[in-house]
């Protein structure tokens, strides 16, 4: 794959990212495996690996690591969050303050292996989560040389509100054939500098007819989480499966390729745990979508 700079950043990143969360960095996922299909990633174009302090608790930055050991990571992108933190309840709850944001990043650094993070994002913050304590610290951690760029992981009103700030140079948002909507808010922020980074660019799946099949322990793990997060876009996910019914096409790589089209989008975050279907997302930036099969999926969003 070709990489290409990250909008006004300093950063030349792959089309397709690499989201270590999850079950990726879950312990019921052997760690074997996981570290072959990050490897896999990499040997295989993708630069760009994006992580969270909070994801698996913590243990997906520790899998990240140990395959950065073991490569060359001048030509790596690396990206994680603060903000989202485990409370003495062992729930997960949002902590932006400074000591915990400087928690977040010294342990980032210590189990990434790294001595600077490519791009530190905020972790889905509220509006009055972004004050200016919060701002202040983070230009703090760019001027020690901490971090190289900063960004933050939004939707909605707050994507709106952090759009104009100029701290910002990313942006990572919510993006995909069933939610066509932030369309606008994406034009917005390339007008204004930022990197749009899409997560869930393939929308959890919730058009293929394979959605129920269990055949294996993650697909439980996927199930679930289906069901307590997007059960109301199951529904939606039932209109677009035509595409799961095009000729030389897998559902999930139309879902991709749509995202990838949009010229304003500079990277598209996948995470899965086979490596069959790494491959199968990376060719997808290769193959050419018919413009009328993306006007009839621009069609449904609009019915």
């Amino acid at each position: 794959m070709d990489l290409k700079k990250l909008s006004n950043t300093s950063l030349n990143i792959s089309p397709l990212g690499f989201g270590v969360g999850g079950i990726i960095g879950d312990k019921m996922f052997s760690e074997k495996n996981a570290l072959n299909v990050i490897q896999s990633a990499i040997d295989n174009g993708i630069n760009f690996f994006d992580t969270g302090s909070s994801y698996s608790n913590g243990n997906a930055e520790v899998r990240l690591g140990k395959v950065l050991k073991n490569n060359n990571i001048d030509n790596l992108v690396i990206a994680t969050k603060g903000g989202t933190v485990l409370n003495n309840n062992n729930k997960l709850v949002k902590n932006f303050s400074k000591e915990s944001l400087t928690k977040n990043l010294e342990i980032s650094l210590k189990k990434l292996g790294v001595e600077k993070i490519d791009l530190f994002q905020l972790h889905s913050p509220k509006i009055e989560h972004i004050n200016d304590d919060v701002l202040e610290t983070l230009n703090q951690f760019k001027q020690q040389g901490k971090i190289n760029h900063i960004g933050l992981s939004c939707d909605g009103k707050v994507l709106d509100y952090a759009i104009n700030i100029e701290l910002f140079d990313t942006v990572m948002l919510t993006y995909n054939i069933l939610e066509q909507k932030p369309e606008q808010q994406i034009i917005e922020a390339k007008k204004r500098g930022k990197g749009v980074l899409i997560k869930s660019p393939m929308a959890h799946g919730l058009y293929s007819n394979n959605i129920f099949k269990i055949t294996r322990l993650a697909d439980v793990w996927y199930f679930l989480r289906v069901l307590k997060n997007y059960r109301p876009q199951l529904f939606e996910g039932f209109k677009y499966r035509f595409i799961n019914k095009i000729d030389g096409w897998k559902g999930s790589e139309i879902a991709l390729k749509f995202v990838l089209e949009n010229k304003n989008v500079d990277c598209a975050m996948i995470g899965t745990t086979r490596i069959e279907h790494l491959l199968s997302n990376i060719k997808v930036t290769e193959k050419q979508l018919n413009k009328f099969l993306l006007e009839k999926i621009e069609a449904v969003e609009s019915t």
